[in-house]
């Protein structure tokens, strides 16, 4: 039992955020060319666009905490935005604007998706069998960088 040894695509867009800062350190392109390579990886692992509407990810395992179970594949909020500001930053650095647009399109995921208010609290879920899947209370990420540059 465990997780299956892989690529975790958060830890994808982690790595990606090192190796720009490898490059601003050193201006050496290899750490672009490899970052590209990943970040070509990520597009890849999106999770399906004609369910979630727009880009986003989630963990190549299941998991389940004290209250809830989610699959493999079910993207979240998390995972989302790292690899998105991932993207964006590399967009931005290699003038790229397909990663850049894949980037801001996840917003939309968090924005239009996510979103939801329910007895006047406002939070971000994922419904799972018709329970909602509270993955970040709204204060949390509507301040964050993520939907300031979706505005």
């Amino acid at each position: 039992m465990g997780v299956a040894k892989k690529r975790n695509p958060k830890g994808i867009g982690i790595i990606i955020l090192g190796l720009l800062q490898d490059y601003y350190r050193t201006n050496d392109d290899a750490y672009l060319k490899e970052a590209q390579k990943l970040a070509d990886w990520l597009l890849a692992q999106r999770c399906d666009i004609s369910k979630w509407e727009h880009s986003c990810w989630g963990y190549h395992f299941d998991w389940k905490a004290r209250a809830f179970y989610v699959p493999v594949g079910k993207p979240n909020i998390i995972t989302t935005c790292y690899i998105s500001r991932a993207l964006f930053e590399l967009g931005t650095v290699i003038n790229n604007s397909n990663y850049c647009n894949v980037a801001l399109d996840s917003a939309y995921f968090i924005s239009k998706v996510l979103y939801t208010e329910v007895n006047g609290n406002s939070f971000y879920a994922i419904f799972l069998e018709s329970q909602p899947l509270y993955t970040m209370l709204a204060y949390g990420v509507r301040h964050g960088w993520l939907l300031h540059l979706s505005n």
